[in-house]
């Protein structure tokens, strides 16, 4: 028995589902709750939430969840002090510089989901209605409270929402039994995870050794072919958090309870409301998941699974699915090899030097981003989950979807959550397998990746901060441009007559007549509206348009 107990303590993927896994569930599952009533009408929306109901409560039901101990008071002060100090420097909340253009955008989103009704829907132009089909569970919680404390609190509750993901997080990960100070180390290394982009930056062959200017962006380092970048972890919170945040949870659970039977119950769930977080977090999963379908499938080829509950969950994906991928957004795909890029600046050459210059460069990108920790870490996590993760890494700058490959910069999260989480083991459970020479070589791995995060963090405290504006809608923000990837037209989904009717929102620039004379503000008659109202608003501006926001809600 005594055994049994030590081998669960020191495999944490043998570990039942818990009540933390209960409240990792419900942070993802809550803004799918309010998709459902805000797109559909009643009967639809009502069977939906039904079935996605009935799927949590089947999943989280004391049956399936063991009566384990919360984490210590310590440990959840500690990674709530460290998620909300993390998060400020990013752009939620806007308390330092948010990364443009991605912000505007975000910003643009979060703006009509307060401002608009659901579903948000937009009139561009002569007879087309327009309505938004981004993965929106980030922003839903935070939106559905801003309508009732004002669109002023909207990016502040962002914030908040983004503390307790990252919190989240923290607790999930392999921090059993450790003291204050390896808690607080083991927090850093998620903080300030990274390859060793500074070595690829300064290699000779890319940008001939020069030292990157403080702020830069170093995660692109590597000169196409292949278009390829996995990016650290702060890099990754401050500029796409909408990504991260369900990609590091559900990693995060996997890693902990995988091996355990009653896993099996909780990974349709994952599947059913990841989509509306990030379609790009569930392909990142996928090679977990299948790993874990086949491992089960040939262990227990007879256990039978709860059907009605799988199918509950496969309708639920299924309609998300539809809503954000039908009709075809147009976005670009295919191999990077072969493929040129929409904006990279080479052609696709039929040629040996061609395939040769492919060679090198991915062999480069795989040794200093991933390959050096991952022989370091190698022995401090389940090989199964090691060997998945490896082969993700290894598979993902082959292809490439959306003009800057998005596919590897968003659903390499997951694996290398896994490397991170291997990291973090060799410094809170070091064992005989971890020798004091490895753990000494890793530090100095990670010493060098945290260039990484360190330029991103002097970025947000060395650039000026601005504040989101409350007028630009999605439109306004591209602009005046129809992104696909975001909008579709309301006729061309399939499930038109199942959703909400709205009120189009109404955009603050006149696209049909844009011009200087019409609007001064933007001092620019070009189409970079966004950017440029950005960047020639001052402070007297801003307070003045706050002082109006608090007026109007009094």
């Amino acid at each position: 028995m005594i055994h049994v107990l030590r081998d669960i303590d020191e495999r944490p993927s043998y570990a039942p589902p818990d009540r933390l896994t209960r409240v990792a569930l419900a942070y993802l599952a809550l803004p799918v709750f309010l998709y459902f009533p805000g797109w559909f009408q009643p009967a639809p929306a009502l069977i939906l939430a039904m079935l996605l109901g009935y799927a949590c409560w089947h999943t989280c039901s004391t049956y399936v969840l063991a009566s384990t101990p919360w984490p210590p008071k310590r440990v959840i002060a500690l990674a709530l002090l460290v998620a909300s100090v993390w998060s400020v420097f990013g752009g939620a909340g806007h308390f330092f510089y948010a990364n443009s253009h991605d912000w505007i955008i975000r910003d643009a989103v979060l703006r009509d989901l307060v401002a608009g009704h659901w579903p948000i829907s937009y009139a561009a132009g002569e007879d087309d209605l327009y309505i938004l089909r981004a993965p929106v569970a980030y922003y839903l919680p935070a939106a559905a409270i801003a309508k009732l404390t004002g669109i002023v609190t909207a990016d502040k509750l962002l914030w908040l929402w983004t503390v307790i993901g990252i919190t989240i997080f923290f607790l999930l990960l392999p921090l059993r039994n450790t003291g204050l100070v390896r808690t607080a180390a083991a927090l850093l290394v998620a903080v300030f995870f990274s390859g060793m982009d500074i070595v690829g930056y300064m290699f000779p062959d890319f940008y001939e050794a020069n030292f990157p200017i403080q702020g830069a962006f170093i995660d692109w380092w590597i000169q196409p072919p292949p278009l390829v970048s996995y990016w650290s972890n702060t890099s990754n919170l401050f500029w796409n958090p909408n990504h991260t945040l369900p990609a590091w949870i559900a990693i995060a659970l996997f890693y902990r309870h995988w091996r355990h039977p009653r896993f099996l119950l909780i990974t349709p769930l994952l599947v059913a409301v990841l989509p509306l977080w990030s379609p790009f977090a569930l392909i990142g999963m996928a090679p977990f998941l299948l790993m874990q379908a086949l491992r089960w499938w040939l262990r227990h080829p007879r256990q039978s699974l709860n059907v009605r509950s799988i199918a509950a969950c496969l309708a639920v994906f299924g309609v998300i699915f539809i809503t954000l991928v039908v009709p075809p957004s147009g976005v670009q795909y295919g191999m990077t090899l072969t493929t040129p890029p929409e904006h990279g600046g080479w052609i696709y050459l039929n040629n040996l030097d061609h395939a040769l210059t492919f060679l090198e460069n991915y062999t480069l990108f795989v040794i200093f981003e991933f390959a050096v920790i991952a022989l370091l870490v190698s022995r401090a996590i389940d090989r199964w989950l090691f060997l998945t993760a490896v082969a993700t890494l290894l598979t993902l700058p082959f292809l490439s979807i959306g003009p800057g490959n998005d596919l590897a910069m968003r659903s390499s999260i997951p694996a290398l959550g896994i490397l991170c989480i291997a990291a973090v083991n060799v410094f809170t459970h070091p064992t005989s397998l971890t020798s004091p020479y490895r753990r000494w070589l890793l530090v100095l791995v990670l010493a060098l990746g945290a260039v990484t995060p360190g330029f991103e963090f002097s970025r947000a405290i060395g650039r000026k901060p601005w504040a989101p504006n409350l007028d630009f809608t999605l439109i306004d923000a591209n602009n005046g441009g129809i992104a696909r990837h975001y909008l579709v037209e309301r006729g061309l989904s399939p499930l038109e007559a199942a959703l909400n009717r709205s009120v189009p929102v109404s955009n603050s620039v006149d696209w049909l007549r844009y011009c200087k004379a019409v609007h001064p503000r933007n001092k620019s008659n070009r189409p970079y509206v966004a950017r440029t109202w950005r960047n020639n608003r001052n402070d007297g501006e801003i307070r003045a348009e706050r002082e109006r926001r608090r007026t109007e809600i009094k």
